[in-house]
């Protein structure tokens, strides 16, 4: 059977609907459930039982072209020095496309300058709330 894959480039980051300039790689949003060990003396065949407990909508790591002059990162810094919950989205390159929504606090902002390397920017993104998957 032929794969069904689709390359990511055309994903973007927007932020309060405005395109965030020359993203490289956008990891997440990773999310979790934590769980509470309620395994017992009784638990079926020794194995360890657990129970569910809250979701974690989890964190989002975005790694930029740095360009220090452009006004969407220059948002991005003020987001995190003014501690601003924005709301976000991260359209995937599929055919429909596949769009996650999410209100998120910039709680890193990580610029990179190597040798042999353009300068870049980390950000990452933790998330406040639910996550939101459409169509």
């Amino acid at each position: 059977m032929a794969s069904a894959s689709v390359a990511a480039i055309g994903t973007i980051l927007k932020r309060n609907a405005v395109l965030v300039a020359e993203a490289l790689e956008i990891n997440g949003p990773e999310q979790s459930l934590e769980h509470v060990d309620v395994t017992n003396m009784d638990s079926p065949s020794f194995f360890m039982e657990i129970l569910p407990t809250i979701k974690k909508p989890g964190v989002v790591v975005v790694e930029f072209n740095y360009i220090a002059q452009n006004a969407t990162q220059k948002g991005v810094l003020t987001d995190y020095q003014n501690r601003t919950l924005q709301v976000w989205t991260i359209t995937f390159s599929d055919a429909a496309p596949t769009i996650a929504s999410f209100s998120a606090y910039v709680t890193k902002w990580h610029p990179i300058a190597k040798v042999k390397d353009q300068l870049k920017l980390q950000v990452e993104l933790t998330i406040s709330g639910a996550v939101t998957y459409t169509p």
